[in-house]
């Protein structure tokens, strides 16, 4: 058995995030269609130039064509992740909970999120972030979250494996997220990054026969450490229950603007969703 001291992760994510693809990283159609989020906004308000909240160190977020950079800040719980991959200087980053932002934060015009929803308990922590965000953002900003949504029809964790080992399956990317899909049996319960490694490490026993079968870089290895001592839970929603979140009661503050799905693995169970204030 590991001591504690050991009980850490073997690559900071500085260098792990580098090693991710497509759904841990939004793919080059989720990136457009978070930049037509700023083109709507800016179209909408002619002469203007929008405040913006990013929701998560998400580096392509900051490389999207903003009108001002100046005026992007970038909100992240993780210090580490706050610090090592967020490429904007320190004056536009923020280590904190999404659910400490507030009035006194000032109003945001877009606030965009990369597949960070599911890090937040569902359905009352999700809801309790639409509440800030609601007191946030004035009337007409416009909200884009991407999601990493499971399937409609859970696929058991022996199809993945089997999957895995036809060859079906590109990147270690893809074969958490879909090992993470297969074990959640609810959002309301969700799954834990731990549990995820410990059918990982089932299924692959032996990393060097992993590692020849796929062909994968043996530094994808350092993505699946990442969930080995990972205290957090994810709660994979679906564009259903986030519209019901976000636009399904009585007097919600947001209504949808439009769904789209880019490119990439999984394109599909990873859409945009943009959304207004009303």
């Amino acid at each position: 058995m590991l001591s504690p001291q050991s009980r850490t992760f073997t690559r900071p994510i500085g260098e792990v995030w580098p090693l991710m693809q497509p759904p841990l990283r939004p793919s080059a159609g989720n990136l457009m269609a978070f930049q037509t989020a700023i083109d709507d906004w800016m179209s909408a308000h002619p002469g203007r130039t929008p405040r913006a909240l990013v929701l998560g160190a998400t580096p392509e977020l900051w490389s999207l064509a903003w009108p001002d950079r100046d005026k992007v800040c970038m909100v992240e719980p993780d210090p580490e992740r706050a610090e090592q991959i967020w490429p904007g200087p320190e004056s536009s980053r923020r280590v904190a909970r999404w659910v400490t932002i507030g009035p006194g934060d000032g109003l945001f015009d877009i606030v965009l999120c990369d597949a960070g929803l599911h890090t937040l308990a569902y359905p009352n922590v999700q809801t309790n972030l639409r509440r800030h965000l609601a007191a946030v953002m004035p009337t007409g900003s416009l909200l884009a979250v991407r999601l990493i949504a499971p399937p409609a029809q859970r696929e058991p964790t022996v199809s993945v494996a089997s999957e895995l080992w036809a060859g079906n399956i590109s990147d270690m990317s893809q074969l958490l997220i879909r090992l993470s899909h297969s074990l959640q049996q609810s959002p309301t319960v969700g799954v834990r990054d731990s549990a995820v490694w410990l059918k990982f490490c089932g299924l692959c026993k032996d990393w060097d026969t992993l590692l020849a079968r796929t062909g994968w870089s043996p530094m994808s290895l350092a993505i699946a450490e990442r969930y080995r001592f990972s205290p957090v839970n994810h709660y994979f929603v679906s564009p259903a229950e986030v519209l019901e979140v976000f636009t399904g009661t009585e007097g919600a503050p947001f209504e949808m603007v439009r769904l789209v799905t880019g490119g990439g693995p999984m394109a599909t169970q990873c859409p945009v969703i943009t959304l207004e204030r009303r």
